[in-house]
């Protein structure tokens, strides 16, 4: 017979390997709830993935144009690309009904995408932009505690917490921006107007004059291919089985 014990053990590890495989995904809000409503969060799925969106935005302290600190604000969808009306604004007004930076408040305005699972944020989609020529955003892959405690706190609080896994900004070309995160993978990503509090050496970026309605993310999901491990011992064994007999069969 010519198989050996060599090949057997071969066979053995090749099958119980373990190989990471990447999926890509996207998710297309466009269409999901009713247009000009305004709504607290939403939740969308795709791929096995569930994932829900809030809006955050630094208005709280009641001091007008010069708040610091964070709270809620409302998602609202205009035509196929969402938008975010924070405390300070109104949602009948452009550029306010968008994620924007501008305006006397100078607010930054993003959306937390929390996903069941980590994920990698790979680029976004954008259906409406108040500046065609220039537009930056700023995107942050956090933990779940700075996720859970955005409330009350700051831009400044978030970037320099250990939960910052990774943040940067990025140009729009076409109505989509490309985002960089290498392998940073988190359940919470931020997704908003150029924030320049994020990244302070972002070539380029400026505020009050960025406005943008998000319509889709892309994504990648890293999971493992494992063989059923019983499977893969069964086949071994067998095999081992069969080489034995055979010899004491040709002694």
């Amino acid at each position: 017979m010519l198989v050996s014990l060599k090949h057997i053990l071969a066979l053995g590890i090749l099958v119980s390997s373990t190989s990471a495989l990447a999926s890509t995904y996207t998710a297309d809000f466009s269409g999901v709830n009713s247009s000009n409503t305004s709504y607290s969060s939403f939740s969308y799925s795709v791929g096995g993935v569930n994932m829900t969106m809030t809006a955050w935005s630094d208005t709280e302290n009641n001091l007008s144009n010069n708040d610091t600190e964070l709270e809620s604000g409302r998602l609202v969808r205009y035509g196929s690309g969402w938008g975010v009306v924070n405390q300070d604004e109104s949602s009948g007004n452009s550029p306010d009904h968008s994620m924007d930076n501008m305006g006397n408040w100078v607010d930054f305005d993003m959306i937390l995408v929390s996903f069941s699972e980590a994920v990698t944020l790979t680029g976004a989609n954008f259906s409406w932009l108040y500046n065609t020529s220039q537009t930056e955003i700023s995107v942050a892959a956090i933990s779940g505690a700075v996720a859970s405690g955005l409330g009350g706190s700051t831009w400044s609080d978030v970037v320099n917490s250990a939960g910052n896994m990774w943040s940067d900004s990025s140009h729009v070309s076409n109505y989509y921006a490309g985002i960089n995160a290498g392998q940073t993978a988190s359940q919470y990503w931020l997704v908003g107007a150029y924030n320049s509090i994020f990244n302070t050496t972002f070539s380029g970026g400026s505020t009050q004059n960025d406005g943008i309605k998000l319509s889709s993310i892309d994504f990648n999901v890293t999971s493992s291919d494992i063989p059923e491990p019983q499977t893969a011992l069964i086949m071994a064994a067998g095999l081992f089985a069969l080489i034995l007999r055979r010899r004491k069969q040709i002694s």
